[in-house]
């Protein structure tokens, strides 16, 4: 009865650590902007009015705050076809006079016909010509159960390069 006990207890430990692994598939990708359909709220907290431009800066010498820019793209290049599609996103800044501060906002990667991934980022822009973020998505349609990871490097002119993985957050059996 002490044996049967022990190899009892035995195969208990060690199906929890294979019951609780995840199936991640890392990726790298990247996208472009080429539309700004809504400019979004932008104010200059420390007086006076923006600049009546698409692209910054906004308020010259001063702080830029900015709510809901809406920018659009796609990916041009991905190793994982599951990354792949249009991209919209919605963009929140505070930035000093440097174009320096938090940026972060909410985005849709659309698959027609295969499903979505929605989530938030955050980050820091760090000038004029470079943002780094991280950004969390969770999947719809063939997506669903699975959750989009990455960090994103923005360069003027270059786009974004996306490094990240893709996690499969479904029970597994």
């Amino acid at each position: 009865m002490r044996s049967l006990m022990c190899c009892l207890v035995a195969l208990v430990v060690l199906a929890v650590p294979a019951a609780a692994q995840t199936n991640r598939s890392e990726f790298e990708s990247r996208a472009l902007y080429y539309a700004i359909p809504e400019p979004g709220d932008i104010t200059c907290p420390d007086g006076g009015g923006p600049l009546p431009s698409l692209m910054p800066p906004w308020c010259v010498d001063a702080r830029t705050k900015v709510r809901n820019r809406l920018l659009t793209g796609a990916f041009v290049q991905t190793t994982d076809e599951r990354v792949w599609g249009p991209v919209q996103v919605v963009m929140n800044m505070n930035l000093d006079a440097s174009f320096h501060g938090p940026v972060w906002g909410s985005y849709v990667v659309a698959l027609p016909g295969r499903g979505n991934w929605e989530g938030t980022w955050h980050g820091k822009y760090e000038g004029m010509s470079l943002a780094t973020y991280r950004l969390v998505a969770h999947g719809s349609g063939e997506f669903d159960g699975l959750e989009l990871r990455a960090v994103i490097v923005w360069r003027a002119g270059k786009g974004e390069s996306w490094t990240g993985e893709i996690i499969d957050t479904r029970p597994q059996r």
